[in-house]
C-alpha cells in the first residue's frame, strides 16, 4: 500500500493545494509557524469535513454495482476543483461533480442518465453531518469561537446543506 492509500487522497490532495497556494500568495511564508494566541476565527470545509458523503453509497452501489465509487467520485472531484481554484478558474462544485460522475460512468462503462446526476444534486443537498460534527461544532461555538465554512458552491440564503443538515446556526 503505497502512502497516498494510507493517509487518503483528499487529505494529500489538500496538503499540496494549500501548499500551492500559499506559495502563489507569499513564497516566504510556506513554513510553518506557530500562533502567538489561539485564532478566534476557525474555517472548516463543508463536504466530507462536516457533512458524510458515505450517505451517498447507495446512489453509487446502484449505478457501479460498488458504493465505494462515492470515495473515488469524490477524489477526482476536489482534484478537478483544486486544478480549477490554481488556474483562476471557477466552476462550483456540483458542476464538477456532475462532470467527474460522467466520466466515472465513461471509465467503468456505465451509462449515467441525467436522472442521476440530478439524484447526485439532491443528494449533495441533504448530506447528514458526520456524527460528532454538531456536538463538536456546539463546543466551540460556547467556547466562543467564531465559525465559517468555505466552499465552492453558490449560495443560497436560507437553503443549502448546511440548512438541511442542522448546522447552519453554527
Amino acid at each position: 500500500m503505497n502512502d497516498v492509500n494510507l493517509i487518503g487522497r483528499r487529505p494529500v490532495l489538500a496538503g499540496i493545494g494549500a501548499t500551492a497556494l500559499a506559495g502563489l500568495v507569499s513564497p516566504t511564508l510556506v513554513q510553518a509557524q506557530t500562533l502567538d494566541r489561539p485564532p478566534k476565527v476557525l474555517v472548516f470545509d463543508v463536504a466530507e469535513s462536516l457533512l458524510d458523503l458515505q450517505a451517498l453509497r447507495p446512489q453509487f452501489q446502484r449505478m457501479f454495482g460498488d458504493g465505494a465509487l462515492v470515495d473515488e467520485w469524490f477524489g477526482e472531484t476536489i482534484l478537478y476543483s483544486e486544478s480549477a481554484t490554481l488556474t483562476n478558474t471557477f466552476a462550483p462544485f456540483g458542476k464538477l461533480g456532475a462532470g467527474v460522475l460522467r466520466m466515472l460512468g465513461r471509465i467503468h462503462n456505465v451509462e449515467i442518465s441525467d436522472v442521476d446526476v440530478s439524484e447526485l444534486g439532491k443528494g449533495l443537498a441533504t448530506l447528514p453531518p458526520h456524527p460528532d460534527v454538531p456536538d463538536s461544532l456546539r463546543k466551540l461555538k460556547a467556547a466562543g469561537y467564531r465559525m465559517v465554512t468555505l466552499t465552492d458552491s453558490p449560495v443560497v440564503p436560507g437553503a443549502g446543506p448546511l440548512q438541511a443538515a442542522g448546522l447552519a446556526d453554527l
